[in-house]
């Protein structure tokens, strides 16, 4: 059976035990499960279905826009780049967040959709679904018949490493430097610049499209929305970076007399897609209608509470005194 390739629009009632005409005053937990706009993938088998959230996507299409947005301060900085950006480092770490999730929720699906369709309970699920993410890669690739050989061929691997490395510097230590063969990814994590984000981008794209095609009719790379004029378009992030993203940055460094120092090009081929002996079909579906109990009205009113809960926390001494002075943070007792 074929899988159905893109969006379908589905109206999801469920129940939660809430009386809302009893609560004077709700709390942010009544609308867990609201889940207005949440897409998840649909496995189907006879008349039984299992849901997987479709999160990936809209991890990728968050933080390709935050990373846009550091471009486009880039393109009109009247500053020089300095070593240590606190929102370079973000993106970067947040990237390969993204790719990690990917990892997940495509072996998530393959237990499902060829493995075994039914629910495996709490402290199976854990293990099978908790693993480091290179361990979750050899369970991809045995589940779909591929052997590590040929997914080391790519090339991939070591470059995946590398990235790691870098992003557990950031998180987890930042002392000595790390080992750099197989990417040109500065040694010194902390000082990670956009070229280092595109390099990580460029080597996300080429692993997911290595995997996307993997179920009939089902293309698993993420996009990313972007408005122009009133119209918003989705394009597929590996069309977006390599159409728009990397002349529009060798366009910025141009402008700034810069050079570029790195070539990105999409060089994996993705796999051919694998039979399903299991599962009838996969379905993305995303719900586009609010249901009636979470229309609660909400206080239209402009207000300003931030500006006076902060006026409230400073003192008049502290206010007088920093006003026109440039003051460090206190970092000794």
């Amino acid at each position: 059976m074929c899988i159905l390739i893109g969006y379908s629009i589905i109206l999801i009632s469920k129940f939660i035990l809430v009386d809302v005409m009893n609560n004077d005053k709700l709390s942010l937990d009544f609308f867990r499960n609201n889940d207005l706009a949440c897409s998840e993938f649909r496995i189907k088998k006879n008349d039984s279905i299992i849901t997987v959230p479709f999160v990936y996507c809209d991890f990728f299409n968050k933080v390709s826009l935050d990373f846009l947005n550091c471009i486009r301060r880039l393109e009109n900085t009247k500053i020089s780049p300095s070593a240590y950006n606190q929102e370079y480092l973000f993106v970067f770490t947040d990237f390969f967040a993204c790719m990690e999730q990917f990892i997940s929720v495509i072996y998530t699906l393959i237990y499902f959709y060829k493995i075994n369709f039914s629910i495996p309970d709490e402290k199976k699920a854990l293990k099978i679904f908790r693993k480091d993410y290179k361990d979750t890669i050899f369970e991809l690739c045995s589940a779909i018949s591929l052997s590590k050989k040929e997914y080391y061929k790519t090339g991939l691997s070591g470059k995946i490493a590398e990235l790691e490395d870098a992003r557990n510097y950031i998180l987890h230590g930042n002392f000595g430097r790390i080992k750099t063969k197989n990417t040109k990814i500065t040694k010194y994590p902390l000082t990670i610049n956009c070229e280092d984000i595109m390099e990580e981008i460029n080597i996300i794209i080429n692993f997911i499209n290595y995997f996307r095609f993997i179920f009939n009719g089902l293309d698993l790379m993420p996009h990313v929305s972007l408005f122009i004029n009133d119209a918003i378009i989705f394009k597929k992030i590996d069309s977006f970076f390599y159409k728009f993203l990397c002349p529009y940055f060798k366009n910025v460094l141009n402008k700034h007399n810069l050079k570029a120092t790195r070539d990105y090009n999409l060089s994996t081929i993705p796999l051919k897609s694998i039979e399903n002996p299991i599962v009838e079909r996969i379905d993305v579906l995303t719900k586009v209608k609010e249901e009636k109990k979470y229309c609660i009205k909400m206080n239209v009113e402009d207000t300003n509470l931030y500006v006076s809960e902060l006026l409230g926390f400073f003192t008049e001494k502290e206010i007088r005194e920093s006003q026109g002075n440039i003051k460090l943070p206190n970092y000794y007792r």
